[in-house]
């Protein structure tokens, strides 16, 4: 009750009434002017969905305005007990979903009855048709449950999407637990950051060839384990000791996933080709900026605009001079923890 105002309609007891207290509603009416027993909605998801599909819909609050948000909902004209999103399609479609109140003038006189006349009958809110379908959603997220690796493998996602329309079919989620269960966490797709690992090496290369650095006719560069001074050897995995040192053409690099090729390219386009035993002392760390600017060109770093609130862009890594060692690193793995819709 400590929501109520004058004339306002405000619910004592949305679920759980007995039979019982509606009986004893009933028998004292005329006891209890202004109390009554009515209907109330509730929300209720497809049995044929399952938990991920429940998580992109997002849900409602259940005891009035969420208390973070109250203040500006309160201006925006709500009511304290009012019904709100607050996750997921429900928040980021409240304004659609919601609809308008009916407004009606209330007149009391000096004997305390009142009378009332409809101003405006209000209105439902729209529907949503959403592209995702909902046992494509849960044939998806099967699928990652069962097919997950084991032993390190911390969670498995999947986005579905329509490439030329931007619709979004399924977007599944697995994160294991510390338990090793499996849990439905279809919104790590857009909120939780990952390093990405090799995907970043073709956009690397690609930013290579917009900078001149190198060129379709002149591309070759030589694996080789990278040795550089106050760091770890960082090598391909292909070569580890430079057994298996040769010259790569970057489709070559890219079809062995050469590590050793991307970070001397990264050293070139700083203007400071690699040698053995150098420093980076005289990097420039905007090679940073540069490298990102190259990842964004492919949707890594940055927000794709989904329609689904919480979104994150990645965690950036450290770009100062006492981490430009890191620069190495960004070059085949990305120390940009991308967020994995984009």
């Amino acid at each position: 009750m400590e929501n109520a105002y004058a004339l306002s309609t405000v619910y004592l007891k949305d679920k759980g009434v007995t039979q019982g207290e509606i009986a004893d509603i009933g028998e004292r009416q005329s006891k209890m002017p202004g109390v009554a027993v009515g209907l109330y909605y509730q929300r209720e998801g497809s049995k044929n969905s399952d938990e991920s599909l429940a998580s992109l819909v997002g849900g409602v609050s259940k005891s009035g305005l969420p208390e973070e948000r109250v203040n500006s909902l309160l201006q925006e004209g709500y009511s304290r007990d009012d019904t709100v999103g607050i996750s997921g399609l429900e928040k980021q479609y409240e304004d659609t979903l919601k609809g308008t109140k009916r407004r009606i003038e209330i007149n009391v006189n000096q004997q305390g009855n009142t009378t009332q006349k409809v101003l405006y009958g209000g209105k439902a809110g729209s529907n949503l048709h959403l592209t995702v379908n909902a046992k494509f959603q849960k044939d998806v997220q099967e699928i990652l449950k069962s097919q997950m690796p084991g032993g390190l493998t911390q969670g498995a996602y999947a986005v579905v999407m329509n490439p030329k329309t931007g619709g979004v079919y399924a977007m599944g989620g697995v994160n294991r637990l510390n338990d090793g269960k499996l849990q439905d966490d279809a919104l790590s797709t857009i909120n939780r950051a990952e390093v990405v690992g090799s995907v970043v090496k073709p956009a690397m290369i690609t930013n290579g060839l917009l900078h001149g650095t190198i060129t379709p006719e002149n591309n070759t560069i030589v694996d080789q384990p990278i040795r550089v001074a106050g760091t770890s050897v960082k090598a391909s995995y292909f070569n580890p000791t430079g057994a298996q040192s040769i010259p790569l053409t970057a489709s070559d690099a890219l079809e062995v996933s050469s590590n050793s090729y991307v970070m001397q390219l990264m050293l070139q386009m700083a203007g400071q080709p690699y040698h053995a035993g150098m420093t980076l002392n005289g990097l420039n760390t905007n090679i940073f900026q540069t490298m990102r600017e190259g990842f964004n060109r492919f949707g890594l770093g940055v927000k794709t605009g989904i329609d689904l609130p919480g979104e994150t862009a990645g965690l950036r890594g450290d770009t100062d001079r006492s981490h430009i060692g890191n620069a190495l690193d960004e070059t085949l793995d990305s120390m940009i923890r991308i967020q994995r819709c984009s």
